[in-house]
């Protein structure tokens, strides 16, 4: 009788074991996979960054060229207007193309662990490009500025 109770209080303590070494493991794959995602999203920041900051530049000074406060002071409104919601519409167009395209760049760490790159919900709104585009838009900042300072009270 007393060995029956020894025996299985020797095998509530492997299962005691058994059950903590589970949860370890788990444990432990889930914060390589944390790791693996923070990881993930400054590679895709960076690449988000490099991308913006050279497509703005030439966007900036190639396509939309040096704002003309004289030409815009003979310009209605209106005019004003509709050309910044069309360089707006045609950064956000760009935005969601390049988002598109940053997805397919491979990451070497995908499937490490069953870490999975379509999991990671934070980098799917281009963000990180939207703002770093605009805030080398000077053309278009100034443009904005231009027609703000024209309805100031």
């Amino acid at each position: 009788m007393n060995t029956t109770k020894k025996i299985t209080k020797q095998n509530i303590k492997k299962n005691k074991s058994k059950k903590s070494l589970v949860v370890e493991q788990t444990l432990a794959q889930d914060m390589i996979v944390r790791s693996i995602k923070i990881i993930y999203i400054g590679y895709v920041t960076v690449i988000y960054f490099v991308i913006s900051f050279h497509l703005s530049i030439f966007f900036d000074k190639v396509i939309f060229g040096k704002f003309d406060p004289e030409k815009y002071d003979k310009k209605n409104t209106i005019i004003i207007l509709l050309e910044l919601i069309l360089h707006l519409f045609f950064i956000l167009v760009l935005t969601y193309i390049l988002r598109n395209l940053v997805e397919l760049i491979p990451f070497p760490l995908n499937n490490l662990n069953g870490f999975q790159i379509q999991k990671v919900k934070e980098l799917t709104s281009g963000a990180i490009f939207f703002v770093i585009f605009i805030w080398n838009q000077h053309y278009f900042m100034e443009k904005l500025k231009y027609l703000y300072n024209r309805y100031k009270w």
